[in-house]
């Protein structure tokens, strides 16, 4: 393997000097390129010679760029913004039941969950999307909603599609709301 590793970098380093004009090969004529910069010269001369121009039409509108959406791979998984997943949603909330015997109410993005207020946007947890994600779904109760995923969770959150909702209210009202199945999760925006 070694062997054949060397064969390929002196093949590499040939073609270069041929390219560089520091080896002229039998039947070459003229004198050799005294630098790289002379060979490229030389052989863009030759190639806009024998290129025929074409014009270059002129229309009244503008140039349109196709622009792709922002996308990010995490875990694997190509995500970009408008994407739409199906999902399902469960609930949680801070006590030891839902984030085991250590819980403190702090998100893995280092978020306080005491410390939300209405107005704040409301945080979920998914293993399979980027910290700072912000993702839309419908709830049981018909209202489009917008979170952030400022936490991590279960090995099960690894999974395509699952999100599971900080419930605020507590593990009786968690319960309540139960899983919901089937949900279109929509990316709104990832972070940059």
């Amino acid at each position: 393997m070694k062997q054949l590793i060397k064969q390929a970098g002196l093949a590499a380093l040939f073609v270069l000097c041929i390219f560089a004009g520091c080896i002229r090969l039998p039947g070459d004529s003229g004198a050799p390129n005294n630098s790289v910069q002379d060979a490229v010269t030389e052989r863009q001369v030759a190639h806009m010679a024998n290129q025929e121009q074409q014009p270059t039409p002129i229309t009244s509108e503008p140039a349109q760029m196709a622009t792709a959406p922002y996308s990010v791979y995490f875990g694997g998984v190509e995500i970009y913004e408008g994407q739409v997943f199906e999902g399902e949603i469960t609930h949680y909330c801070d006590c030891p039941i839902c984030c085991g015997p250590n819980a403190v109410g702090i998100t893995a993005d280092g978020t306080v969950l005491s410390e939300l207020t209405p107005g704040d946007l409301n945080v979920v947890g998914a293993n399979w999307l980027p910290l700072g994600t912000v993702v839309e779904y419908i709830d049981a109760d018909g209202e489009a909603l917008m979170r952030r995923v400022a936490d991590r969770g279960a090995k099960s959150l690894s999974i395509v599609g699952m999100i599971d909702e900080y419930t605020p209210e507590g593990h009786e009202v968690a319960l309540q709301k139960g899983r919901l199945r089937g949900v279109e999760i929509r990316i709104i925006s990832l972070p940059k």
